[in-house]
């Protein structure tokens, strides 16, 4: 039965995938169900251990048609990529979908609805429901120019950003930090996948991806919002949707390893506070070394003065008696 749904699988079999379609109307974003939790086949592992899940929540998943592809996206990835970099720098706003919808900035789903939006392309607008519209890029494939990447766990995607290549993504992180390019990839991440909104029409693939029972209820702390992706510099020449990409795994280890060595850096100048070149904030330090050693010879010179200073006073007051006598 399942072989015979996924023989038949479209862009339109999956509820989500339809907006994908420019001319698609009615896109609304409801509550994901607790069956419509998915990540793909060989994620779901990884994605449960990190997301404190069990094995038995694995074995307890059961397939569930979606699409896929691996083909170099069209050139709706371009725009929506130039759409969403020209957004850089404004603030954070939760719920907020940019200026030309009456707010001052984004937050992550706003930027890349906006964004895609601008290429034609209609999005659901939460991170959660933007991962299960797909199409997927499966697991170790290249991502490309476009994508998006998600951070959580398949019962709770928490952050999106759009990939631009070279091992970065232009995204709205967290309250107090503007848009902004990070890496991403790094240190301690929640990465979960990528789907790759402007697939080209017929290049995708039916596949399965596996519905995730939820958790059992936990205690619920309060919700920590940050997502902490570092800043990252942009390099001289991004790539192109289309152009050559290498495969996810080797883009990720390049990304974190980068993404350490600039945290490193940026966290280097702090300790070497007594060193030559102190920045901005240290040169301070060794100015105040000199202001202690400059104190005493200014003294030495006020000594000099100060007898000076009652002779000459001294002089104007005998030479009015004199011109009296």
């Amino acid at each position: 039965m399942l072989a015979a749904v996924l023989g038949a699988v479209t862009v339109g079999t999956v509820p989500a995938v339809a907006p994908l379609d420019a001319g698609a109307g009615g896109v609304t974003d409801p509550a994901p169900s607790a069956n419509s939790l998915a990540v793909t086949a060989d994620r779901v592992a990884p994605a449960v251990a990190t997301a404190a899940g069990t094995p038995a929540d694995v074995r307890a998943a059961e397939p569930r048609p979606a699409a896929f592809t691996t083909d170099a996206p069209d050139d709706r990835a371009r725009v929506a990529v130039a759409s969403a970099m020209a957004q850089i720098g404004l603030p954070y706003v939760w719920g907020g979908d940019g200026p030309a919808n009456g707010d001052a900035g984004f937050d992550c789903s706003g930027l890349t609805t906006y964004a895609y939006g601008i290429a034609g392309v209609r999005l659901p607008r939460t991170a959660h429901s933007q991962y299960y519209a797909g199409p997927h890029v499966p697991t170790g494939a290249p991502l490309q120019p476009g994508d998006l990447v998600f951070y959580g766990t398949p019962a709770k995607v928490h952050h999106v950003g759009m990939y631009i290549g070279a091992g970065r993504m232009v995204n709205a992180p967290t309250f107090g930090k503007p848009v902004q390019v990070a890496f991403y990839r790094y240190r301690g991440d929640d990465y979960l996948g990528a789907t790759r909104p402007a697939a080209k029409p017929g290049s995708l693939t039916p596949g399965v991806l596996p519905d995730v029972p939820p958790a059992p209820a936990e205690p619920s702390g309060p919700a920590d919002t940050e997502f902490r992706a570092p800043v990252a510099p942009l390099p001289p020449v991004l790539p192109q949707p289309g152009d050559p990409q290498p495969p996810e795994a080797e883009s990720a280890a390049a990304a974190i390893a980068e993404s350490a060595t600039v945290q490193g850096a940026q966290a280097a100048p702090q300790p070497p506070a007594t060193g030559l070149p102190g920045g901005t904030g240290i040169a301070a330090a060794p100015t105040t070394p000199p202001v202690t050693a400059l104190t005493a010879p200014p003294a030495t010179p006020a000594e000099t003065a100060s007898p000076a200073a009652p002779a000459e006073t001294a002089s104007p007051a005998t030479t009015p008696p004199t011109t009296t006598a």
